[in-house]
């Protein structure tokens, strides 16, 4: 999913094919994501995710060359590191 490309296609959505409207609702695999527009302004809210804390590995460490201090899952892995 792309916001830019969302919000984009909204926009041509809203403007040309249907005028009239004052939302468009895009079915993801995330689920629905609702595009509003909002007088010049368009306006979505995009899916949260889960955040599930990880055990740091040797392998992470050694992936990385230092030592995550914590290590996350939502859609991607995201690695804490020191300073």
């Amino acid at each position: 999913m792309c916001g830019h490309a969302t919000l984009a296609s909204s926009f041509v959505i809203l403007n040309y094919y249907e005028p009239d409207s004052r939302a468009v609702t895009f079915h993801t695999l995330s689920g629905d994501l609702v595009v509003e527009r909002k007088g010049n302004l368009y306006e979505t809210n995009f899916p949260t995710y889960e955040l599930k804390e990880m055990p740091v590995t040797d392998a992470m460490e050694v992936a990385f060359g230092i030592r995550p201090l914590k290590a996350v899952l939502e859609i991607d892995l995201v690695c804490v590191f020191e300073n």
